[in-house]
């Protein structure tokens, strides 16, 4: 039995909350993008999607997918049952915690937005953390990390990574506050950013803490002041005095 209908009645949050439970093929089309989604679902469980016939693998891409998806106020979706044995896609992604993962960035791009740099400011990273705690976050920073070396803008990373500009000015911001980037105007000659994990491997996971900078230098101890010279020290004195 196939569910149909259409975005501006029931919003694509709407619609993963009532596929919940269900194993199928899950088809969008007629989208302000003009582009054709189909999504595999399996028990809440986002297992493979495709744009316009193309597979999305990479889970940071889908994730700026699935924001689109949010955004939309009009398009056609159907919903098929299928068997659980056809699906082979790489993604294992629960739908429902994505959502609100993402709701909640689009509502902290626009709280912060008049505090993003612009668009062609250049940041250079200071650091390599160990894991960062933010999913999406953590992606990006991987992903982007040797052009941050380098130094890099927002426009250039939104178009060597296909992400919208907004959202790379947002992981920016993100970053640069948690002290991992600065713009290179503002960065002092270094070595080598100290590494915590060689770069292009895997996060551990969405469980860990941002490693902050390194520390300030201990502050330089002040020479000691002059003892006392004591009782002994005073008679030596006098005797030489004499």
């Amino acid at each position: 039995m196939a569910i149909y209908g259409n975005l501006s009645d029931l919003p694509f949050t709407e619609v993963v909350t009532m596929l919940d439970r269900r194993i199928g093929r899950l088809e969008l089309s007629h989208l302000p993008t003009s582009g054709h989604y189909e999504l595999h679902l399996i028990g809440g469980r986002l297992r493979l999607m495709t744009f316009n016939g193309t597979h999305l693998d990479d889970v940071l891409t889908v994730r700026e997918h699935l924001a689109q998806l949010v955004g939309a106020t009009s398009g056609k979706f159907e919903f098929v049952n299928t068997g659980a044995e056809l699906f082979t896609g790489s993604l294992n992604i629960p739908l429902q915690h994505a959502m609100m993962s993402i709701t909640v960035v689009i509502d902290e791009i626009e709280r912060y937005r008049s505090s993003f740099a612009d668009t062609r400011t250049r940041f250079e990273a200071l650091q390599m953390p160990e894991v960062i705690a933010d999913f999406d976050l953590d992606e990006f920073w991987q992903r982007c990390y040797v052009a941050l070396i380098s130094g890099v803008d927002a426009e250039t990373l939104a178009r060597d990574q296909s992400l919208k500009l907004e959202r790379v000015q947002f992981y920016l911001y993100k970053l640069r506050v948690a002290g991992l980037i600065a713009p290179v105007r503002a960065t002092a000659p270094r070595t080598a950013p100290q590494l915590g994990r060689a770069p292009g491997a895997q996060a551990g996971g969405n469980v860990g803490t941002v490693t902050r900078p390194p520390a300030p230098p201990a502050p330089q101890v002040s020479p000691a002041a002059p003892r006392s010279i004591g009782l002994l020290g005073r008679l030596l004195a006098a005797l030489k005095g004499r």
